[in-house]
């Protein structure tokens, strides 16, 4: 993925193992979109009564994943901006922050 394209990171799905995976595991007719240059962080999909079916990315390895290319604060600048505000309705990812109980103080 190259961050300094304005291509949108978010599309529809086109031929690759993610998606023959989820034609596999989802029973519904779903169009899923999916975050281009993340299949590193495809964690699944979650599924809610509301919403359906919808792509989920670790948050954390996608912010990595843009870090090879950026600072950590460009990182952030680009997913906020350029990835989480990209709504494109119902079957737009979902991007999980992990909780990890011992880090906790």
């Amino acid at each position: 993925m190259n961050p300094n394209t304005e291509e949108n990171a978010l599309s529809d799905l086109s031929g690759d193992p993610i998606k023959g995976w989820l034609e596999e595991h989802v029973l519904s007719d779903t169009d899923f979109i999916l975050a281009d240059g993340f299949d590193e962080a495809f964690m699944g999909y979650a599924e809610s009564h509301a919403s359906g079916p919808t792509a989920v990315y670790d948050m954390d390895k996608v912010l990595k994943i843009l870090e090879r290319d950026m600072s950590r604060i460009e990182a952030l600048e680009y997913f906020n901006f350029n990835i989480i505000a990209a709504a494109m309705g119902p079957a737009t990812p979902i991007f999980l922050k992990r909780y990890d109980a011992r880090n906790l103080n």
